[in-house]
C-alpha cells in the first residue's frame, strides 16, 4: 500500500491508526478517514510529499488559493515522468460538456451535468 499524503494531518491519521489509538483525527478531510487499518505495516510505503507538490503546483500550476488539487492520477503520471524514458497515457481530459451519456471515469457510470465545468482547451493553463 502506498500512502499519498497531501497534508500535515495525513500523516497524523497514519500515526494514530498504525499506534491503534482510540481518538483519531477525522477532520479537516474531504471525507472521513478510516478509523482502522490492518494491513502489515512493513509492507506500507509512503510517497514523497514533494512528487505532490509538483505535479500540483509545477506541472498543473495551481495555486494554493484555487482550492482545487491534482488528482492520483496526474500525480501517478508526475512519477513516471521521472522514471521512465518513455511514458504513454490515455484516459485524461473530460467528455465534452454537452456529452450526458459519456462516464467522467473509468471506474463508475457517474456522467457529466450542467453543474460540471469543462476543462481549458488543450494547451491552455488551468486556472
Amino acid at each position: 500500500m502506498v500512502l499519498v499524503p497531501f497534508k500535515k494531518k495525513d500523516f497524523v491519521w497514519l500515526k494514530e491508526v498504525l499506534l491503534k489509538k482510540e481518538n483519531k483525527t477525522v477532520e479537516g478531510f474531504w471525507r472521513r478517514p478510516p478509523s482502522e487499518w490492518n494491513g502489515n505495516a512493513s509492507l506500507l510505503r509512503i510517497l514523497n510529499p514533494y512528487v505532490t507538490y509538483e505535479a500540483t503546483y509545477k506541472l498543473l500550476q495551481l495555486t494554493q488559493w484555487s482550492k482545487r488539487y491534482s488528482t492520483t492520477g496526474i500525480i501517478a503520471l508526475n512519477i513516471a515522468l521521472h522514471l521512465c524514458q518513455e511514458v504513454s497515457i490515455v484516459g485524461f481530459g473530460y467528455p465534452d460538456v454537452h456529452d450526458v451519456t459519456t462516464p467522467v471515469h473509468y471506474y463508475d457510470m457517474v456522467v457529466q451535468n450542467q453543474n460540471i465545468v469543462s476543462p481549458p482547451p488543450s494547451g491552455q493553463p488551468v486556472p
